[in-house]
């Protein structure tokens, strides 16, 4: 056996305990802290109500009056937007009649269940009944517009995003805060 060059006393080699070890409580804090901050990211990305459908359909909703609006000043030919509870359509004057317009697909755009349109003079459902459906948004030639008003709902979540002109005269999707 070794002896120390101090004494008599042996140096005994330390064993490591060989059985299970557990996790320390700075490993486990740090794990909680990466979760921590994914869920807060995912949360913030999702948006107050973890649904961005809503606002996503009333952007495009804004950007089809948008191209109606830019399409007006540069075919020389009105444009607009039929709007039904369930969807809108792009349309075109051509003299005498409104007739769907390019760009859009041709029976209209549905909104996705439960999103709906609300506003003043809309149709029930889009495309209904035997004569064409007359727009409620009227995009002119000169740059003028004859806008009604038209909002975005979420009958779940109760979200509101209304159509409306910002500082620029571009249409924008504005949420409206409930009450």
């Amino acid at each position: 056996m070794p002896t120390s060059a101090h004494g008599n006393s042996t140096v005994r080699p330390t064993r490591m305990r060989q059985g299970p070890r557990g996790f320390t409580l700075l490993e486990l804090l740090v794990v909680v802290a990466v979760v921590g901050v994914m869920a807060a990211l995912v949360t913030m990305g999702l948006g107050p109500r973890g649904d961005r459908r809503t606002a996503i359909e009333a952007e495009l909703l804004a950007a089809a009056c948008n191209a109606s609006d830019e399409a007006a000043v540069l075919s020389g030919r009105p444009r607009g937007l039929v709007l039904a509870q369930d969807g809108y359509q792009q349309v075109q004057f051509d003299g005498r009649h409104w007739l769907p317009g390019q760009g859009g697909p041709a029976g209209g755009y549905r909104l996705p269940t439960p999103l709906t349109l609300q506003g003043a003079g809309l149709w029930r459902r889009l495309g209904e009944g035997s004569t064409p459906q007359l727009p409620q948004l009227v995009f002119l030639p000169g740059g003028d517009r004859q806008l009604g008003s038209v909002s975005v709902i979420n009958s779940v979540t109760a979200e509101r995003f209304d159509i409306a002109a910002g500082a620029d005269g571009r249409l924008r999707a504005l949420a409206v805060l409930r009450q």
